[in-house]
């Protein structure tokens, strides 16, 4: 019986009354008493004549126990507003409440504090008890008769058990963060046991505060038990210690779990539902299916981020609380609970990044309100999970058995990269077929399969995105569970739903799992809410044990996880795990990073070729490729490869550009300084620089009797790229020595390589007052300050008209648009990078021809005897004239080329897949011209020198041969993408559709040396200024083309369908990077054959951009106007280009039509003539010429002339006959 003898009350220490262990009966369900505290506002009856409300919380973590000693470091980072004396652990604060009129009730759980009894947490017992404590508090003097229920976590979970009971007086409850499920919530995830938490939880916050246990009070754990301290054999029978229990019972139809069932849909109060995104491992679930199951008329669900106790006590937090116990409490509705102006959901999108128990930052996330959940109009999107290790919203086209490790294994993961913003909020189901097998032959045959599935996000840089968890640990998206023999799915239940699978978890319902045989499990993910922004990744993870983000809600407990039955292979096989490679390279990248900082990595990257193969895994998440064919996929600009996240520690220079456009826009910039036609500008004094270096080493040579090779031509192209960006030499040559700048640059590159790779640690290191990081200090701010004064005496030599000699910059620096130009900044960066990549790169492969050379006095001899062939004043046009010199610089820079090190890829969406291997698209791709250049199948005898090679190279050769590394240049996709969207715009109805012609229609397109050919046709002829409209959106100026250049044509319908001979055009215009613009109006002004062949190729070979299809928008051409066309086209090269490598290249193309009927690119044509018995030597010739430009002899193109045009002839003639 309640007696009250221990009662005592404070009415002057404090701004509220404070009543102390008061007595409160239990009645209803079984006698006995709990004890509680009471805080009243100042002028409650008694005291006074009012009457509150009362916010009541029950649960066993101590009454007495204040909040800071239960848990400081969460009392040190509360809400101040929150911390007053009487605070307590995941409780309302006494202070808060008391002044806004509502009493608080805090009571003592049966069996913990002061309160005697059975403890048994979350058990009928405890919502029995609960019961009679809120009819109690609702029939108090200075009660008005409503009871509220505010609390986090246990004190959340509460509330749902005991308002299911519908005890008299209850009016509201805010559940904040509280399980709705005890099974399938807390204790067996999808049928696996939660221990961990369940151990944490019960030895920390429940059995230090059993009734009875001695010691409290010394412990400053609350006081000691009024009535005097038990035994410890009494306080053994005095509970039920949740740890052992949880392990003991496994099955829902136990009286375990029975007695603490309830019946969700049996309340009816007013409710207010708290989730956090973050509680992925106990709460989250409870918080949403305790909402959509209650029967509440008044139902809110709000979803919040953050930690797990700080968010509750926010100020933000206090007043939604106050807001909804003021109306249902008070009936004092200001913000329009009753009448419909809140909203039934409120959610909290995660959008971005906030980092990890970042409150501020987390409360940057953007809300939405909803009208019910699951959202309305929600789209299931099925992704299936594909061999390639992707998530794809097609089927597979192939089923594909992929195997891991279930107890230890590396879980396997598939990725789906979005190309545009993505929202996920809702339900998820993994649908899986599994099966298991043995590990060895002696192993215990599989009897069960658990199954852990992860939701991860993984930025466009490529990291992972955190969230805060629980605990304010990092946690992933969302997670779920399932025990494959606990699989069955109840779907006769009404709370079955397609996206939420009904699991009785019956012993009943367990079903056998043997060996080999393959069952469909529907694992129930958790709810949850991210949204992915473009190039941003969602990976779908699949272990057979915890993975990242668990933190103490780990499932381990020994009895449950028995190795015997778990250690077995689950059929899932991730294709990484595929790859050969070092065992070690499964699980770090630290022995790749070693030979990294070592100078040594080419070596050990082609030393793991040589020992697995073309394809090897270097690392956890990069996989090294040294096949030619699959090397030239990943150079493709249409095969997705684009550079990883490493390039980002690089630099700001154009060569560690990630973005395509930047690159693009900063490539156009310098290429024209670098192009073929700008390079002659240089040659003067480039010469000169060689001659001094030459008379420096002759000097040298003289004094010593030897000379320092690499010295000298580290010195010289170091000068020369000084000169041609800040238009002053470092005069190396002349003085002998390095500059002070070219010092400070040589000093912190080993710096600037360490930081790339041992970032972040390094960074942190530079946050230290170290010796070392001041000299790095210093030497970096002579480097800007050396570049910002170059800069302004060129800007100051450009005004003034004397600078005399040809620099990099002098175009960007004066750009006829404005827009194109590089800031001060940039130009001192790309420099720097000019003088890093260049100096030592130079210096090293002439060191080593030199070496090669002198080393070989036959190469030597016949490249001395070639070189005496040449004119007296030689240029370098004279130069590549000469075959054997041209081959010993391709032979070094095979050997001992500038870029021979690794380009590092990111593997595109939906994965690839090459040489009988998969590779998933988290995964990314090295190639090193190192190791292709030493593929003994393609240059036999790789390690020779031997320039021989390259006066007949083989089309193997040339395709592995990538010295200066390779890649796409451009991406051209979006620039048509936006040259369509302007001409639909501006046509509208009028245009019949647009079409992609020439290479990049047919995937022959080559950054660099490929233009675009894009053809329109519209319904009827244009009048002029609709004509000049169109030209205005699509010049270089206004729509920059990322290739050489744009060739746009448009046809009116009837001048193209039915093909005419000679098609007459609306508009033809040329515009490029590096040209002015051409514009023609008339075609009389124009040659009409080429147009006739851009047509009858297109139309077999091109690409429909946009609106009808190619064959209804142009006409089919007689092969005989075809043949005419090409006979018109060879008789203009003669006259007009006989030298040019577009003639040969023309000539090739066209045989190989004359020949076979088909159609092809320029290179293809090439390629085939190559083949033939008859082909002369100026193909060959003609195909290395296009890369730089160089003219051929016009009597040697000539006897190629003779054969096409012969054969065109003959061809002619059969049409005609």
């Amino acid at each position: 019986m309640a007696e009250n003898k221990y009662l005592t009350i404070d009415k002057d220490s404090f701004p509220y009354i404070f009543i102390k262990n008061i007595d409160i009966p239990l009645k209803t369900y079984e006698k006995g008493l709990l004890r509680a505290n009471v805080f009243l506002p100042k002028d409650a009856a008694p005291f006074g004549d009012k009457t509150y409300p009362v916010i009541a919380t029950y649960g066993p973590y101590g009454k007495d126990v204040r909040y800071e000693v239960f848990y400081k470091k969460s009392w040190e980072q509360l809400n101040p507003d929150m911390k007053s004396t009487h605070a307590a652990w995941e409780t309302p604060d006494p202070a808060y409440w008391t002044s806004k009129g509502y009493i608080v009730l805090r009571v003592d759980e049966r069996g913990a504090g002061q309160s005697p009894g059975l403890l048994d947490t979350m058990s009928r017992g405890t919502s029995e008890a609960f019961f009679d404590v809120i009819e109690w508090a609702a029939e108090q003097e200075w009660s008005s008769g409503k009871v509220g229920l505010l609390g986090i976590s246990y004190y959340a979970g509460t509330q749902w058990r005991v308002a299911a009971r519908k005890p008299k007086g209850l009016a509201a409850i805010i559940p904040w963060e509280g399980m709705s499920d005890y099974y399938r919530d807390r204790v067996r995830h999808g049928g696996i046991l939660s221990d961990r938490f369940i151990d944490f939880w019960w030895n920390n916050g429940v059995s230090p505060n059993q009734y009875g246990k001695p010691g409290r009070s010394a412990r400053s754990w609350g006081e000691d038990t009024l009535e005097g301290d038990l035994d410890e054999e009494t306080l053994l029978k005095n509970r039920r210690d949740q740890t052992v229990d949880t392990a003991v019972h496994k099955f829902r139809d136990e009286e375990y779990y029975r007695t603490r069932d309830f019946d969700v849909e049996a309340i009816d109060v007013p409710l207010l539902s708290v989730a956090n995104w973050g509680g992925i491992l106990l709460h989250l679930r409870g918080n949403v299916l305790g909402w959509i199951r209650a029967s509440s008329n008044y139902k809110f669900l709000h979803f919040i981020v953050g930690r797990h106790d700080l968010p509750f006590y926010y100020p933000e937090s206090a007043e939604l609380q106050l807001s909804f116990f003021n109306s249902f409490l008070k009936d004092e509705d200001t913000d329009g609970w009753k009448s419909g102006k809140q909203p039934r959901v409120r959610l909290t999108l995660r959008k971005g990044e906030a980092g990890v128990d970042d409150p501020e930052r987390e409360r940057g996330f953007p809300s939405r309100d909803e009208a019910d959940w699951p959202l309305p109009g929600t789209n299931y999107t099925k992704f299936y999970l594909t061999s390639n290790n992707a998530l794809s919203t097609k089927p597979s086209p192939s089923v594909s058995t992929i195997e891991y490790n279930a107890l230890n294994g590396e879980p396997i993961r598939f990725a789906y990269k979005t190309s545009s913003t993505l929202e996920i909020t809702g339900h998820i189901v993994a649908h899986l077929t599994v099966a298991a097998t043995r590990k060895s032959a002696d192993a215990t045959p599989p009897s069960d399969i658990d199954l852990f599935i992860t939701l991860r996000k993984i930025n466009a840089k490529g990291a992972e995105v955190f969230y805060t968890g629980t605990m304010g640990d990092p946690v992933p998206i969302v997670k779920g569970w399932q025990r494959v023999s606990l699989r069955k799915v109840d779907e006769s239940n009404k709370l079955h739903k397609e996206y939420l699978p009904y699991r009785n978890y019956y012993s009943s319902d367990v079903q056998p799992v043997e060996e080999n045989q393959k069952y469909k499990v529907d694992v129930e993910v958790w709810p949850t809410n991210v949204v992915l922004e473009p190039e941003e990744t969602l990976v779908l993870e699949i272990a057979g044990h915890d993975t990242q983000g668990v933190g103490k809600f780990s499932h381990e407990h020994p009895d449950d996880r028995d190795p015997k039955t778990f250690d077995v292979k689950t059929a899932l096989y991730g294709p990484m795990s595929k790859i050969p490679g070092p065992a070690i390279g499964r699980w770090t990248n630290l022995v790749v990073k070693y030979h990294t900082l070592s100078g040594r990595r080419m070596q050990y990257i082609n030393s793991l070729f040589t020992q697995y193969g073309p394809v090897v895994r270097i690392s956890p998440t990069d996989v090294g490729i040294n096949d030619p064919d699959a090397v030239k996929v990943i150079q493709k600009v249409s095969g997705g490869f684009k550079k990883s996240a490493w390039y980002d520690k690089t630099g700001p220079g154009m060569l560690g550009m990630r973005d395509r456009e930047k690159h693009a826009r900063r490539r156009r910039l310098l290429a024209h300084p670098l192009s073929n036609s700008s390079l002659p500008t240089f040659e003067p004094l480039i010469r000169a620089k060689v001659d001094l270096a030459m008379s420096q080493m002759q000097n040298e040579y003289r004094s010593l009797g030897y000379t320092d090779c690499h010295k000298w031509f580290s010195f010289m192209a170091t000068d020369i790229i000084g000169d041609l960006t800040f238009g002053s030499s470092f005069r190396m040559l002349e003085q002998g020595r390095r500059s002070q700048y070219v010092d400070d640059l040589q000093a912190v590159m080993p710096t600037v390589n360490k930081r790339i790779e041992l970032s972040p640690f390094f960074d942190l290191m530079f946050l230290l007052p170290l010796p070392q990081v001041k000299r790095f200090s210093e030497r970096f701010q002579r480097i800007l300050k050396y570049g910002e004064e170059s800069i302004r005496r060129l800007q100051l030599a450009q005004l003034t008209g004397s600078l005399d000699t040809p620099i990099f910059f002098e175009k960007i620096m004066n750009p006829k648009n404005k827009e194109n130009a590089l800031t001060d900044l940039e130009m001192q960066q790309e420099a720097a990078e000019l003088m890093i990549t260049g100096t030592d790169t130079t210096s090293n492969t002439l060191t080593y021809l030199v070496w090669s050379v002198l080393e070989n006095p036959v190469i030597r001899t016949r490249l001395e005897e070639e070189v005496t062939t040449l004119p007296e004043h030689f240029s370098d046009a004279d130069l590549v004239k000469l075959p054997y010199l041209n081959a010993v610089v391709k032979e070094s820079l095979r050997l001992y080329g500038a870029a021979s090190g690794a380009h590092q890829r990111d593997v595109p969406k939906g994965g690839w897949e090459t040489c009988g291997y998969l590779i998933p698209d988290t995964a990314t791709v090295s190639t090193q011209a190192f190791s292709l250049h030493r593929l003994p199948n393609v240059f036999p005898n790789p390690y020779r020198f031997d320039p021989d090679r390259w006066l007949s190279p083989t089309a193997e050769m040339q395709d592995a041969y990538i010295p200066f590394g390779g890649g796409p240049r451009k991406e051209v996709q979006d620039y048509l993408r936006e040259l369509v969207k302007r001409l639909t715009d501006h046509l509208k109805d009028q245009l019949v559709g647009v079409y992609l012609f020439g290479s990049a229609s047919y995937d022959a397109y080559e950054p660099g040396l490929s233009d675009l050919d894009v053809q329109a046709v519209v319904k009827s002829p244009l009048d002029t200024s609709g004509k000049k409209a169109i030209i205005s959106h699509l010049t270089q100026d206004s729509l920059p083309c990322p290739a050489t250049k744009l060739e746009f044509v448009v046809y009116a319908q009837d001048s193209v369908n039915p093909a005419n001979r000679h098609p007459a055009f609306e508009l033809n215009l040329n515009t490029g990077p590096h040209q002015s613009d051409h514009i023609s109006l008339d075609p009389a002004n124009e040659s009409s054959h080429w147009f006739l062949l851009d047509i009858a190729m297109g139309r077999q070979l091109g690409r429909c951009l946009y609106g009808a299809a190619l064959t209804e928008a142009f006409g089919a051409i007689p092969r005989r106007w075809v043949l005419e066309g090409m006979a018109d086209s060879l008789t203009w090269h003669q006259a007009n280009e006989a030298s040019s490598t577009n003639s040969v290249l023309n000539a090739c193309r066209s045989w190989r039509y004359i020949a076979t009927g088909e159609f092809c690119s320029k290179l293809e044509g090439a390629n085939w003539a190559m083949e033939q018995d008859n082909c002369p030597a100026i193909v060959r010739r003609a195909v290395e010429a296009r890369k730089t430009g160089d003219k051929l002899d016009a009597g040697q193109v000539m006897e190629l002339y003779d054969i096409v045009v012969k054969d065109n002839c003959d061809k002619l003639e059969l049409e005609v006959n």
